[in-house]
């Protein structure tokens, strides 16, 4: 379970998150094989038994919890604390520790604040390994060919992507409050880089996925309320399908002291 949830393959549905509540399901059924129910009851079910648990220290220290541990390390958790309701259930649960937690909560807050003073406007290239390790993971079902408009939610360090699906062809539009410019800031209202790299698939007879179309890894620049077109779907197909999606809009702290790192070298030089 762990190599498949850190995998750069896994097409993610909704949203880490998502990925989240799955793997709790799956964690309390393992420790449940008798309980039966509908996956919205195992959702509440698996929530309500983490919740209560009366152990102080975090399931995955725990040892009925150890053997799941690899595949809860496996998500990135960066990804999993961009809503206040997400960030309320991982602390109740208390499947993953504080401890774990915590650091990212800096790294993230540090990386907002580079995005605000305008420090960071976003990756332009990194190397592929890198990517799939920091990307965000999400995805979305579309059952009938018509328009479709929708926004992955959570916080995205001031980048509001909305995605659009129409005739054969997949567009990102990034979407801006119509204030005046003389009340917006430059950092606001500049230009945003973004790494980015789209997949889609139908859904065959048995469940199986079949790749379609995919941009691979590829680069963006976004003005406010650009619109940019980012894939067309060339084969024939049958709905529904699959739109998957990985994303990265802050440039990975690792990489960026790095720059930090060389600029600094080559002033002194």
């Amino acid at each position: 379970m762990q190599r498949l949830v850190a995998s750069p393959s896994l097409v993610v549905v909704q949203t880490e998150f998502s990925l989240y509540l799955l793997l709790s399901i799956w964690a309390y059924l393992r420790e449940h094989a008798c309980w039966k129910g509908d996956q919205k009851e195992a959702c509440q079910q698996a929530h309500k038994y983490f919740k209560e648990r009366e152990q102080s220290g975090s399931f995955v220290a725990s040892l009925e919890g150890e053997e799941y541990a690899g595949a809860f390390e496996a998500l990135r958790i960066e990804h999993l604390i961009n809503h206040p309701l997400d960030v309320e259930m991982l602390e109740f649960d208390n499947i993953i520790s504080k401890e774990t937690l915590y650091p990212v909560f800096r790294n993230q807050w540090y990386s907002m604040l580079k995005v605000d003073q305008g420090l960071d406007k976003g990756p332009k290239s990194i190397n592929e390994e890198e990517f799939n390790r920091c990307c965000l993971r999400c995805g979305r079902i579309l059952n009938t060919d018509a328009q479709h408009i929708w926004r992955w939610t959570g916080y995205n360090f001031g980048v509001d992507l909305i995605v659009t699906y129409q005739g054969r062809s997949i567009k990102f539009r990034r979407n801006d409050r119509s204030e005046p410019d003389v009340l917006r800031s430059a950092v606001v209202g500049g230009r945003r880089h973004l790494l980015y790299r789209l997949a889609v698939f139908s859904v065959g007879p048995n469940g199986d996925a079949n790749p379609l179309a995919s941009t691979g890894l590829r680069s963006a620049t976004l003005a406010r309320n650009a619109e940019t077109k980012v894939l067309t779907i060339e084969k024939e197909f049958k709905f529904p399908l699959i739109i998957s999606a990985n994303f990265l809009v802050t440039t990975p702290l690792s990489t960026s002291a790095a720059s930090e790192a060389t600029a600094a070298e080559l002033s002194r030089s």
